[in-house]
């Protein structure tokens, strides 16, 4: 009778460490590494709250080809800005200077930012932190959400990281 309280003892620690494990391992942030390509300046855009992220100069190329004013982003895209899509993914971020990229399990599941969206399942979104004054880049028209007119009026922004084509970008509310 000892041995098996022994046993159920030992069982018991080890369920409640690897409890224990699972949460510190679900609820980690990966901070990725990131490097600030271009600050594009524009004089006017309408975009939603978003940032998109590509991992195909093809996906680069139809962005930049889907508006007058994303052809305009590339006009002014200073030159000699090389893409490597062998070892990178490439951000644009809309009028707000980014101060941290991360993902986690926790985050991706439980604080998805569009839900209304479909989404592939084995994409995970990309949470990013920003400048304190950096969202005066955009005029709020509107009271709700889903009938915010996003006029930028700030910088777009280019940024390099390591390649993951798991991540994905959020494309607004």
């Amino acid at each position: 009778m000892h041995m098996k309280k022994k046993i159920l003892i030992v069982l018991s620690a080890l369920l409640l460490a690897l409890a224990v494990w699972g949460i510190i391992a679900a609820t980690k942030k990966h901070y990725l590494q990131f490097k600030l390509l271009a600050e594009i300046p524009v004089a006017y855009i309408v975009t939603p709250m978003a940032y998109e992220i590509f991992h195909h100069q093809e996906d680069l190329e139809r962005f930049w080809d889907r508006t007058s004013e994303t052809r305009e982003l590339r006009r002014k895209l200073p030159a000699g800005t090389k893409f490597d899509f062998k070892r990178y993914s490439y951000g644009i971020f809309f009028g707000r200077k980014v101060t941290a990229m991360w993902h986690s399990w926790k985050e991706s599941k439980f604080d998805e930012p569009a839900p209304q969206y479909p989404q592939d399942p084995a994409s995970i979104p990309v949470f990013v932190s920003y400048e304190s004054d950096s969202t005066s880049a955009f005029e709020w028209d509107s009271k709700s959400i889903y009938e915010l007119d996003y006029t930028l009026t700030g910088p777009v922004y280019l940024y390099e990281f390591p390649r993951d084509t798991r991540l994905r970008g959020f494309l607004g509310p």
